[in-house]
């Protein structure tokens, strides 16, 4: 069970089984696997399934800025942009 949570964190997985649904769900329905109403509550579950591991994945690739870090993990210091020339705030 771990190396399939492992392989739907990485984004190519991800992305082939979003492909996979919509034609899944259309040859569930042609061979009466699953009712045609039912087929986008089964979409829809999917999509729930693999959200959750894109969501997962982008936030742990952000930092906080009220503890911003340099790419060598020092603390780095945030400084406001100022315009070049006063009237540009204009």
């Amino acid at each position: 069970m771990k190396r399939l949570a492992a392989a739907l964190r990485r984004e190519p997985v991800r992305a082939y089984l979003y492909g996979l649904l919509f034609p899944g769900a259309a040859l569930a329905v042609a061979y009466g696997v699953v009712a045609q109403d039912k087929a986008a509550l089964w979409i829809a579950f999917g999509g729930v399934v693999l959200v959750p591991g894109a969501a997962e994945l982008a936030r742990s690739r952000v930092t906080p800025t009220s503890d911003p870090r340099t790419k060598s993990g020092q603390p780095a210091e945030l400084v406001p942009e100022t315009p070049a020339e006063p009237d540009a705030w204009r």
